[in-house]
């Protein structure tokens, strides 16, 4: 797909939490950007109520069934979505994956005030 000059999403964390913490991100799903030399565009995702305070009602995490995540999105009365973007980052020649993951992680956990709890480090 990218190198038919089309856009790829990823989660690098791979997996989905409550938000309320930055896991570590995997490298090896940032590999195939640089392989194609694309540069890699960060973007920071935070739920909140209308009042600027966190909320779990889109959290599918632990064993939340998918069916319970959407019943908690409908119940909540109104989320807000905010997404941040990065200043993309350059996969240019001989970048070291974990290095740009690093650096995605870093910047995505400035936008959010997270970082990556310590027993994963």
């Amino acid at each position: 797909m990218l190198d038919a000059a089309r856009n790829v999403a990823i989660f690098p964390e791979g997996t989905t939490t409550d938000g309320r913490q930055l896991l570590h991100f995997h490298a090896a799903l940032l590999q195939p950007a640089i392989a194609c030399g694309h540069p890699v565009q960060t973007l920071a995702l935070q739920y909140l109520t209308p009042d600027g305070d966190f909320t779990r009602a889109p959290a599918y995490d632990g064993d939340l069934s998918l069916g319970q995540c959407v019943a908690n999105i409908i119940a909540a009365r109104r989320t807000v979505a905010r997404v941040t973007v990065g200043a993309p980052i350059a996969t240019t020649e001989g970048v070291d994956r974990r290095a740009l993951a690093a650096r995605a992680h870093a910047e995505i956990g400035s936008v959010l005030q997270l970082t990556k709890p310590a027993s994963s480090a």
